[in-house]
């Protein structure tokens, strides 16, 4: 959802529209997105209303799984993953601003954009790292010309999220089988 009000933050670079209809549009499109984002945790019984009848039967299984869950449960579920992806965002920034490149509202439409497209396609746990330095840049290319700064905080958020973590719980888990063989 964060990904499509980025989106819509650059919707004046790539059409030729007139600054009225620009404007109508990203207010429609946020409306929109608030009412989609407030109606999340009632997708069981929205599933229901007529006109999304066909909706219903083609994703029957994902709604049968919500139904299992209250609507307080997915308003939870739903503020976890928005606080989660904010300190994301909020680590990209601070490690774009110590690598160097300026902090503007392109830049956090521009890191919207890298999220989304990192989520949308699939990488091998491998090869994650130079994925994730290679769509940075792509995305951020058209607006950010510090290709090295890019990667370098791109490579410590990697190190932060992924590579550290993992490391240290191998080596927790290393240490509990030698304690456990010890024994």
């Amino acid at each position: 959802m964060q990904d499509f009000f980025a989106v819509l933050f650059f919707l004046s670079e790539y059409f030729q529209w007139s600054g009225a209809l620009i404007t109508f549009t990203k207010f429609a499109a946020c409306i929109a997105g608030i009412g989609l984002l407030a109606a999340f945790p009632f997708i069981k019984y929205i599933a229901y209303l007529p006109p999304l009848q066909r909706l219903k039967n083609k994703y029957n299984s994902y709604i049968t799984l919500l139904e299992n869950y209250t609507p307080r449960q997915l308003t939870y579920t739903l503020f976890l993953s928005l606080l989660r992806y904010s300190v994301f965002s909020i680590q990209y920034l601070i490690l774009f601003h110590i690598a160097g490149i300026h902090i503007s509202p392109t830049l956090v439409a521009v890191v919207c954009i890298i999220f989304f497209v990192q989520a949308v396609i699939p990488t091998v746990a491998i090869t994650e790292f130079a994925f994730r330095g290679s769509v940075a840049i792509l995305v951020a290319a058209p607006f950010i010309t510090a290709d090295n700064e890019i990667i370098t905080a791109s490579f410590a958020l990697w190190l932060i999220n992924l590579a550290l973590p993992a490391a240290i719980g191998s080596l927790m888990i290393l240490y509990a089988k030698f304690q456990n063989n010890s024994n």
